[in-house]
Formats: structure tokens, C-alpha cells, sequence
């Protein structure tokens, strides 16, 4: 299942992430495709989830 696996949650709660794409659960480890979204569209998901990766990994850079 590429969406909804991993949600994203304002408040910890077990398999989920935090807005910043990283795992509430594991600190340091980042999601950066799908998996955080509720839903998908019914088509056109490559670019969306490319600037979806593209955000997480600039807010990772930002901490290092």
C-alpha cells in the first residue's frame, strides 16, 4: 500500500510522522514519499511526490 501506511499526526501516535516527514517513533529517520498521505488522487502522483521529497530533504539539510 503506497499511501495512508505512515500518517501524518500533529501529536505522537505509533506508526506515524511527524509534518517534517520524520517518524514520531524513530527520531533521524525520515519518509519522504506517499506513505504519510491520507489519500491520493486518482491520477498524476509523480511530481507531488517528488516536491513532497524534495520539502523533507530540504528540512533535513536544514538540521544538519
Amino acid at each position: 500500500h503506497y499511501a495512508g501506511s505512515l500518517p501524518v499526526s500533529d501529536s505522537p501516535k505509533r506508526y506515524s510522522t511527524q509534518p517534517s516527514g520524520e517518524l514520531w517513533d524513530l527520531p533521524g529517520v525520515y519518509v519522504a514519499d506517499s506513505s504519510p498521505w491520507r489519500h491520493l488522487p486518482a491520477k498524476g502522483l509523480t511530481f507531488t511526490i517528488m516536491a513532497n521529497a524534495r520539502r523533507v530533504a530540504k528540512g533535513v539539510c536544514r538540521e544538519l
